[in-house]
């Protein structure tokens, strides 16, 4: 275990400077980003499709049966969903997310003004709190693509402060 450490360090320079890369450019052109990696995956998809159907027109040819026809379409059909509607998907997930903030910070604002029962408890700080949460879910729900950008940059941000700190602790432990 010991010896996979030490060749795991040795090459954190190079792995620190890849991901400062993809963070910076997750971070700088997250719209490009996104758009490759929707190419990526349609034509992985449409690959396997071909192969698909490739494969099963062979093997129905020997035996009859016909499944990898079936299951080359699909991914073909699936490869054209991906392309065709990826923004929809990306602008989906944001929408859930902001619906659960909204009702996340509605509950914490109730829960707030429930414990103003209590004396020496002050319903100011959780009244803040679910009302930002409020925002939040309500900015989610209604810029759901440039939410989902924003939240693909700070994955870039948090991948880029990975990398430095890969580079920084190869300096310190080399």
């Amino acid at each position: 275990m010991s010896s996979f450490y030490v060749e795991f360090q040795k090459t954190g320079w190079l792995r620190g400077l890849i991901m400062m890369a993809l963070g910076g450019w997750i971070l700088f052109q997250p719209g490009m980003v996104f758009g490759l990696l929707v190419n990526v995956v349609a034509a992985v998809l449409l690959v396997m499709g071909i192969m698909n159907i490739i494969s099963g027109i062979r093997l129905q040819r020997q035996t009859g049966a016909s499944f990898g026809v079936g299951s080359g379409v699909g991914l073909i059909l699936a490869a054209v969903l991906v392309e065709a509607f990826a923004k929809v998907f990306l602008a989906m997930f944001p929408l859930f997310i902001g619906i659960g903030l909204l009702i996340y910070g509605i509950a914490a604002m109730t829960g707030a003004q429930h414990n103003r029962q209590y004396v020496n408890v002050s319903s100011t700080s959780g009244i803040v709190y679910g009302l930002l949460v409020v925002i939040a879910g309500l900015f989610m729900m209604f810029n759901p693509f440039g939410s989902a950008m924003l939240i693909f940059r700070f994955f870039g941000g948090v991948i880029l402060f990975m990398g430095i700190m890969e580079v920084i602790n190869w300096f310190k432990f080399r």
